[in-house]
């Protein structure tokens, strides 16, 4: 009988070990602190953009003048500064640095074109192009999957579709509804999405209320749903802080997505002074890769040097003044 007990054991134990492992669980879970990249001159950081070893800023409005910086990421020197809010051929009216996989940084200007720059060994930007695309709408949301081919996503419009566009054809090439389209409240739909991003390769939508990232392929193939069933969303309420955005912010790059879940509400995190959230990285798959969480400010905006595996991110309200926010992604190759 108690080789009977010992056997049964055994088998207990060895189908303990065989169970599988949790699809959705991050290989790796690390806490990690900012650093701080300083910056020169008079600034303040609205969004940034990587093309290594070149780092892109553009300031905020305010400034009226040295609206984009670009620094050396090898020596953290500033390199360039241009652009000036202004009518003029070389001036800007409410421009947008797009992110993007693009060999050239993309500045969209006056919701109606796309400026392309190329930077040189020393550090200096030429504009290569300008673009004027037939299609005149969310300009400021376009991720291109090549040079030509675009797709945006107007929910701010009301419109429930994302778009696949071509600079020279005013109608879309495609759409895809990635939510109810009868549903007219967008604030409230528990299918919103704020982010979605794009490469040659893939489309990803990020919810902005359920914990759910959908990968597509750029024909709007669905390759594969990430959904975390144990995330209970809010919205649909009538104070806006009271909602529980998921998430917020992110930047795909060559190798990884790489998004930030808030999972709380907006007054939960300033009453954390914006500390708390969490980095989440996915490979193109789709797969889960690695979590950190956000031993300090939560950035407003982002750009991950593959590189090196570093984000760096703007702050908020002018905080840290005169640097960026850099968090070290510790694990990822």
């Amino acid at each position: 009988m108690k080789k009977i007990y010992l056997f049964l054991a055994l088998c207990l134990g060895l189908l303990a070990g065989c169970k599988p492992a949790d699809p959705l669980a991050f290989p790796i879970e690390k806490a990690i602190t900012p650093e701080f990249m300083p910056l020169h001159g008079l600034t303040d950081p609205f969004r940034v953009e990587i093309k290594h070893p070149y780092l892109i800023v553009q300031n905020s409005e305010k400034l009226k003048d040295s609206l984009f910086h670009i620094y050396d990421l090898r020596d953290n020197e500033l390199k360039c500064a241009f652009g000036r809010i202004g009518q003029g051929p070389k001036e800007y009216v409410m421009p947008w640095l797009l992110n993007n996989h693009l060999s050239e940084f993309v500045i969209e200007n006056n919701h109606n074109s796309f400026q392309k720059f190329s930077i040189s060994k020393d550090g200096q930007a030429t504009m290569k192009e300008k673009v004027t695309p037939a299609f005149q709408m969310a300009l400021s949301e376009a991720q291109f999957i090549h040079d030509s081919l675009f797709v945006v996503s107007p929910a701010f419009y009301g419109i429930p579709y994302m778009l696949k566009c071509d600079v020279k054809n005013e109608e879309p090439l495609k759409a895809y509804a990635y939510r109810d389209t009868t549903l007219i409240n967008y604030a409230d739909d528990p299918d919103r999405v704020d982010n979605m991003f794009a490469n040659q390769e893939r489309i990803v939508l990020c919810y902005a209320y359920k914990k759910q990232i959908d990968f597509l392929d750029t024909d709007f193939n669905l390759i594969k749903r990430v959904k975390f069933d144990d995330y209970t969303p809010v919205y649909g309420v009538k104070n806006p802080n009271d909602r529980k955005p998921s998430y917020v912010q992110g930047y795909l790059g060559k190798h990884y997505l790489y998004v930030i879940f808030m999972g709380c509400t907006y007054d939960e995190l300033l009453a954390r002074d914006e500390k708390g959230a969490f980095i989440e990285v996915f490979d193109l798959e789709g797969n889960p890769i690695a979590r950190y969480e956000m031993q300090g400010m939560r950035p407003s905006f982002i750009a991950v040097d593959e590189e090196n595996f570093i984000l760096y991110g703007t702050g908020w309200k002018g905080e840290p003044e005169d640097h960026l926010l850099m968090y070290k992604l510790e694990g990822l190759k």
